[in-house]
Protein backbone atom coordinates (compact mmCIF):
# COMPACT_ATOMS: atom_id res chain seq x y z
CA UNK A 1 0.00 0.00 0.00
CA UNK A 2 2.43 2.61 0.87
CA UNK A 3 4.71 1.57 -2.22
CA UNK A 4 1.27 1.98 -4.48
CA UNK A 5 1.09 5.72 -2.43
CA UNK A 6 4.86 6.83 -3.21
CA UNK A 7 4.06 5.82 -6.51
CA UNK A 8 1.58 8.22 -6.39
CA UNK A 9 3.18 10.86 -5.17
CA UNK A 10 6.49 10.48 -7.62
CA UNK A 11 4.14 10.57 -10.40
CA UNK A 12 2.00 13.53 -9.32
CA UNK A 13 5.51 15.38 -8.54
CA UNK A 14 6.27 14.49 -12.48
CA UNK A 15 3.46 15.59 -14.05
CA UNK A 16 2.19 18.46 -11.80
CA UNK A 17 5.12 20.74 -13.59
CA UNK A 18 4.73 19.40 -17.26
CA UNK A 19 0.94 20.11 -16.54
CA UNK A 20 1.14 23.68 -15.37
CA UNK A 21 4.39 25.06 -17.60
CA UNK A 22 2.47 23.48 -20.60
CA UNK A 23 -0.48 25.85 -19.42
CA UNK A 24 2.08 28.53 -19.71
CA UNK A 25 3.84 28.06 -22.63
CA UNK A 26 0.45 27.42 -24.76
CA UNK A 27 -1.24 30.71 -23.22
CA UNK A 28 2.49 32.54 -24.59
CA UNK A 29 1.52 31.54 -28.07
CA UNK A 30 3.75 28.11 -27.88
CA UNK A 31 3.22 24.60 -28.03
CA UNK A 32 2.07 22.97 -24.68
CA UNK A 33 4.75 19.79 -25.49
CA UNK A 34 7.68 23.06 -24.46
CA UNK A 35 6.49 21.30 -21.24
CA UNK A 36 7.84 18.18 -21.06
CA UNK A 37 11.37 19.94 -21.16
CA UNK A 38 10.76 20.31 -17.71
CA UNK A 39 11.37 17.42 -17.28
CA UNK A 40 15.01 17.18 -18.65
CA UNK A 41 17.42 18.28 -15.96
CA UNK A 42 19.62 21.28 -17.00
CA UNK A 43 17.06 22.33 -20.48
CA UNK A 44 14.58 23.22 -18.41
CA UNK A 45 16.79 25.87 -16.70
CA UNK A 46 17.64 26.32 -20.32
CA UNK A 47 14.18 26.66 -21.39
CA UNK A 48 13.26 28.65 -19.24
CA UNK A 49 15.89 31.35 -19.54
CA UNK A 50 15.18 31.42 -23.17
CA UNK A 51 11.14 31.61 -22.51
CA UNK A 52 11.66 34.63 -20.28
CA UNK A 53 13.68 36.68 -22.99
CA UNK A 54 12.66 36.14 -25.87
CA UNK A 55 9.40 38.14 -27.88
CA UNK A 56 6.65 35.34 -27.24
CA UNK A 57 4.47 34.77 -30.09
CA UNK A 58 1.29 36.35 -28.72
CA UNK A 59 3.06 39.74 -27.97
CA UNK A 60 4.08 39.27 -32.17
CA UNK A 61 0.09 38.92 -32.80
CA UNK A 62 -0.50 42.02 -30.08
CA UNK A 63 1.92 43.91 -31.75
CA UNK A 64 0.49 43.28 -35.06
CA UNK A 65 -3.30 43.62 -34.39
CA UNK A 66 -2.43 46.94 -32.43
CA UNK A 67 -0.62 48.56 -35.08
CA UNK A 68 -3.42 47.48 -38.05
CA UNK A 69 -5.83 49.07 -35.57
CA UNK A 70 -3.88 52.25 -35.71
CA UNK A 71 -3.08 52.24 -32.13
CA UNK A 72 0.67 50.85 -32.32
CA UNK A 73 3.88 52.36 -31.21
CA UNK A 74 6.96 52.63 -32.56
CA UNK A 75 7.96 49.15 -30.44
CA UNK A 76 5.02 47.29 -32.35
CA UNK A 77 5.95 48.76 -35.49
CA UNK A 78 9.41 47.42 -34.54
CA UNK A 79 8.00 44.14 -33.48
CA UNK A 80 6.23 43.82 -36.74
CA UNK A 81 9.48 44.84 -39.31
CA UNK A 82 11.36 42.23 -37.24
CA UNK A 83 8.24 39.39 -37.94
CA UNK A 84 8.59 40.44 -41.57
CA UNK A 85 12.34 40.25 -41.74
CA UNK A 86 11.99 36.85 -40.33
CA UNK A 87 9.32 35.24 -42.64
CA UNK A 88 11.60 36.99 -45.25
CA UNK A 89 14.42 34.47 -44.32
CA UNK A 90 12.25 31.15 -44.49
CA UNK A 91 11.26 32.42 -47.85
CA UNK A 92 7.83 33.84 -47.24
CA UNK A 93 8.76 37.12 -48.85
CA UNK A 94 5.07 37.44 -49.75
CA UNK A 95 3.70 37.81 -46.44
CA UNK A 96 6.50 39.70 -45.29
CA UNK A 97 5.55 42.43 -47.80
CA UNK A 98 2.16 42.57 -46.48
CA UNK A 99 3.78 43.22 -42.60
CA UNK A 100 6.21 45.98 -44.25
CA UNK A 101 3.26 47.29 -45.75
CA UNK A 102 1.17 47.33 -42.73
CA UNK A 103 3.74 49.34 -41.07
CA UNK A 104 4.32 51.93 -43.89
CA UNK A 105 0.27 52.60 -43.73
CA UNK A 106 0.10 52.39 -40.14
CA UNK A 107 3.34 53.18 -38.38
CA UNK A 108 4.91 56.64 -37.94
CA UNK A 109 8.72 57.87 -37.71
CA UNK A 110 11.83 56.27 -38.49
CA UNK A 111 9.82 52.41 -38.26
CA UNK A 112 7.83 53.55 -41.74
CA UNK A 113 11.19 54.50 -43.36
CA UNK A 114 12.63 51.25 -42.18
CA UNK A 115 9.43 49.19 -43.56
CA UNK A 116 9.56 51.52 -47.04
CA UNK A 117 13.22 50.52 -47.28
CA UNK A 118 12.48 46.78 -46.51
CA UNK A 119 9.71 46.99 -49.56
CA UNK A 120 11.93 48.36 -51.52
CA UNK A 121 14.86 45.46 -50.94
CA UNK A 122 12.56 42.75 -50.96
CA UNK A 123 10.92 43.81 -54.54
CA UNK A 124 14.35 44.32 -55.95
CA UNK A 125 15.75 40.85 -54.78
CA UNK A 126 12.48 38.60 -55.47
CA UNK A 127 12.07 40.62 -59.14
CA UNK A 128 16.04 39.97 -59.83
CA UNK A 129 15.41 36.02 -58.24
CA UNK A 130 12.56 35.76 -60.94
Amino acid sequence: MESLLGLAFVILYLLAPVVLFAGIFRQAGYSRWYGMVMLIPLANIIALFLFACREWPISRELARRRLADAEGSDEDAYSVLCQGTELEKHGHWEQALDLYQLVVDEGQGEATQDAARCIQRTRDVHASAS
